[in-house]
């Protein structure tokens, strides 16, 4: 005798809606009699037997069904929310590069959400217009101050769902620039979403959507909120950077001025300086020709300024010539060296040559041998030779080195960065801008070479390296 054997699992049953319920009920019903019927009178009742098989595939059937379409129904569900995250994170890697984030924001929507059209509008002279826009090349203009959904999302910041396009085009009485043009393809619907930096709204997202698309429009408003913070920061991080460089432009612009204005008057100062030092009373010239270095400090640290705004502006020329270092290594310390409290040693082969702009070099080392009087303790070593090396070729090196404390670790790492120095405590930093080692660097640079520091034991040594 055939004996049919079912299993039914209720797990299954649970989320069944009730009319599917009632049916697999009366279907188990119906196959448990025939099951039955099948038991008790044996082989003669075969009809009995086939209504219950009947049943029990009828029974596994739906259930089969209902769990096949859950699945489908959570395997879309989950390429959605995937293709959600894929699109956000594109737009935030177009934000961070500033590739043309606008436009990959309004790409995203149009992806995730399938609409029709994607539309970026923000306002320009008392309308908004579009900015960027997925689907089509419509110019959108819809003026602040005549009524329109846009302008009311725009000005309260809080978005709209609009079901028939018409109603736009009713509120927007004469604003109908690249409007019409939209009523005559097929969209239907369109959301707007309200793009807010700070508090203030500074644009509206859009999507648009055709008749048959009114099931995904009605879930576009969460995607739209999530994208038009993308594009948010991106209009965040372009309003801080103009912000930056025009605070940088009027840095600039006020160095620069200071440097000139401080130059114009030191000339005059230094050629009356320059007459009284002829006076016959040695105790005067002592004081002009102290108040001659000072002025001559005051001066480098303006043409300092001078070159610092020159090499950010690409404006820096070098004047490259072939000199004797020794030479220069001797004016340097005969114009630096007697405002020391100690001597200079130089340390160099008196044939040694070097191709570079003397004046340039000049500089540098005024600032080089500054630091060490001003931080320093004697004596003061002055070196120079030519070295070459498999990473770095062949250089010139000269060094300014010192016997004093030497620099704090902490400062190491901004020794050459502008407003910084090479200050053994706060109180020695208070007495300089800290701007020599960073012209230092500076100049370094526009030779194509580097400036580096070491530590010694005790003091510290500062070096120029030059190419050859």
């Amino acid at each position: 005798m055939p004996i049919c054997v079912f299993h039914c699992d209720m797990g299954v049953l649970q989320p069944l809606g009730t009319r599917q319920l009632r049916l697999i009920v009366g279907l188990l019903v119906l196959g448990s009699t025939g099951l039955v019927l099948a038991l008790v009178n044996g082989s003669e009742s075969q009809l009995a037997l086939d209504l219950a098989v009947a049943g029990t595939w009828a029974v596994v059937c739906v259930a089969l069904v209902r769990s096949l379409v859950r699945a489908a129904r959570a395997a879309e569900e989950q390429r959605e929310g995937q293709a959600l995250l894929d699109a956000v994170g594109e737009a935030r890697r177009h934000v961070l590069r500033d590739e043309n984030p606008r436009s990959a924001v309004v790409e995203a929507v149009a992806r995730v959400t399938g609409a029709r059209l994607a539309v970026l509008s923000e306002p320009e002279h008392g309308a908004l217009r579009t900015t960027a826009i997925a689907g089509g090349d419509f110019d959108l203009v819809l003026p602040l101050d005549q009524p329109s959904v846009a302008g009311r999302v725009f000005t309260e910041g809080t978005p709209v769902h609009l079901r028939n396009l018409k109603d736009e085009t009713d509120a927007a009485v004469g604003l109908l620039e690249g409007l019409e043009r939209l009523l005559e393809t097929e969209i239907h619907s369109v959301t707007y979403v309200p793009v807010v930096v700070q508090g203030t709204s500074v644009g509206v997202l859009s999507a648009a959507f055709e008749v048959t698309d009114e099931r995904r429009a009605e879930h576009a408003l969460p995607i739209l909120e999530l994208l038009a913070g993308e594009v948010a920061v991106a209009i965040q991080r372009e309003r801080l950077l103009a912000e930056a460089e025009a605070g940088e432009r009027w840095r600039a612009a006020l160095i620069s001025s200071l440097a000139h204005d401080v130059r114009s008057p030191l000339t005059s100062i230094v050629g009356v300086l320059d007459l009284m030092s002829e006076s016959a009373d040695p105790d005067a010239r002592r004081l002009v020709a102290s108040a001659q270095r000072q002025a001559q400090r005051i001066a480098r640290l303006a043409d300092g300024l001078l070159d610092n705004e020159r090499v950010e502006a690409g404006t820096l020329r070098l004047d490259l010539t072939t000199f004797s270092v020794w030479e220069l290594l001797q004016g340097v310390v005969a114009d630096t060296g007697h405002g020391l409290d100690h001597d200079i040693e130089i340390h160099a082969d008196a044939s040694l040559s070097a191709l570079a702009d003397r004046a340039r070099v000049e500089q540098v080392l005024h600032n080089l041998l500054s630091n060490a009087s001003r931080y320093g303790r004697p004596p003061v070593h002055l070196r120079a030779r030519i070295v070459t090396t498999a990473a770095t070729g062949r250089e010139l090196e000269i060094s300014v080195r010192d016997h004093g404390t030497g620099v704090p670790a902490p400062r190491v790492a901004h020794l050459f960065q502008r407003f910084s120095g090479g200050a053994a405590s706060p109180t020695d930093h208070a007495q300089s801008v800290g701007l020599g080692l960073w012209i230092v660097s500076m100049l370094a640079h526009a030779h194509g070479g580097r400036t580096t520091y070491r530590a010694c034991e005790p003091g510290a040594c500062f070096t120029l390296h030059l190419p050859q």
